[in-house]
């Protein structure tokens, strides 16, 4: 596809000299592909470092192949049930076994209706607010370095909307706390208090509403000068697939801010669909042939789809095996953690398609070697001397590397 090529790749000239600093001419020298710049990612919930279970270990050894993004489980009410009691080692265990294998995490979310603590204050908006502010601040600041991307707030618009249903119950007081400080205040003081915490981190606006609602939002934030880093949608599609010109028009309705976007939650089911009124935890959802057939078509198309657009960043699966989200046949490998055809078709675009192929090249008598590469991290290797490299932009690119051996 000419916009992968024209969005996702450079050609490349390499300037390699030797730990003198002068040029390698006429050396041999290797390139090869580390890891791409494009966050292809999943939660990382079920990811148990310490346990050495047949299943558990082939969990990790798919997901590490695959990925190099995660999201890691920060729901404020789970991470910390009790007043000042942390789930913070779990999740710090989680985050280094990600970073050990190249792989970025990702915190979800700082704040969301029905994730409150029930041991905050419950009948003083303000002092919620307090709290809620401080939590940010907290944990971005705790995980800096570690945890450096932010869903801040996730799914505002349907306090908006004013939506309720059965298995999603807005808390009252995090919607008296919204009411009395006001949306747009609420947003920019929980984006001001994660940039406090990590004043480099990456923060996140993200929302399941892909309608004028959510655009709405986005505008009145941008007005009051909130600084959103990223837009997130997400796209759980169990009851269906989202059509093509309907992934386009989503693009398109976003893509007009120039502002980077992530898929933070993509769902394409293997089974039947199932409407979201059916969405309580199932016990009865099963993959099937024809669905995992149907999910690697659909799943083929939607990566390509979102690869090739310029703003998007990052496309984040939810979950990786069957059984976890709500109960679906949603995963990238069924329950025994075999791999689906999707995800053998995935690593095969990611790891093959879309990677620079590992290439021995001669350099000029300047030290130079032209090549056409993916953007993201790269090696070089010649005469015994390795050194590391980065393809940033689209286009062109000009990078040199001193090697950091003697030759």
């Amino acid at each position: 596809m000419q916009a992968i090529e024209d969005n996702r790749t450079s050609e490349v000239e390499l300037t390699v000299n030797g730990a003198d600093g002068q040029p390698l001419a006429g050396a041999e020298v290797t390139v090869r592909m580390l890891r791409h710049k494009f966050l292809f990612g999943c939660t990382a919930y079920y990811l148990q470092p310490n346990n050495n279970d047949e299943r558990q270990q082939a969990y990790q050894r798919h997901f590490a192949a695959l990925f190099n993004y995660a999201t890691l489980s920060f729901y404020w009410g789970n991470y910390e049930p009790e007043n000042g009691k942390l789930q913070e080692a779990n999740r710090r265990a989680q985050a280094e076994w990600l970073r050990e294998r190249g792989i970025v995490s990702k915190g979800h979310p700082l704040a969301w209706y029905i994730v409150t603590p029930k041991w905050v204050p419950q009948d003083d908006p303000d002092r919620l607010w307090e709290a809620q502010k401080q939590r940010c601040a907290r944990d971005a600041a705790a995980f800096i370095g570690t945890v450096d991307i932010w869903d801040v707030l996730n799914e505002m618009a349907r306090i908006k909307n004013g939506i309720e249903q059965d298995h999603i119950q807005i808390d009252k007081n995090f919607r008296r706390m919204w009411e009395h400080v006001g949306p747009v205040e609420m947003i920019k003081g929980c984006f001001e208090a994660a940039a406090e915490g990590n004043p480099d981190a990456t923060l996140i606006l993200n929302d399941y509403d892909l309608t004028d609602t959510y655009v709405q939002i986005i505008e009145d934030c941008l007005e009051a000068d909130v600084k959103i880093d990223v837009i997130g949608i997400q796209s759980h599609w169990h009851a269906g697939t989202l059509p093509a010109g309907e992934q386009e028009a989503v693009l398109e309705r976003f893509g007009k801010f120039g502002i980077p976007i992530h898929f933070t939650e993509a769902t394409i089911i293997s089974g039947e669909h199932r409407g979201w009124e059916d969405l309580s935890q199932q016990t009865d959802w099963h993959t099937t042939p024809e669905g995992e057939a149907r999910q690697e078509r659909e799943v083929v198309d939607f990566y390509g789809r979102l690869f090739a657009h310029p703003l998007v960043e990052a496309i984040t699966w939810w979950d990786f095996p069957d059984g976890n989200w709500r109960g679906a046949p949603a995963g990238l490998v069924r329950k025994d953690m075999t791999p689906k055809p999707a995800y053998e078709s995935l690593m095969k675009l990611v790891k093959g398609e879309w990677w620079t192929p590992e290439q021995t090249l001669t350099t000029d008598e300047r030290g130079i070697v032209r090549f056409r590469a993916f953007l993201g991290e790269h090696e070089v290797a010649a005469r015994g001397g390795k050194k590391q490299f980065v393809v940033e932009r689209a286009g062109e690119t000009s990078v040199g590397v001193r090697l950091a051996e003697r030759i």
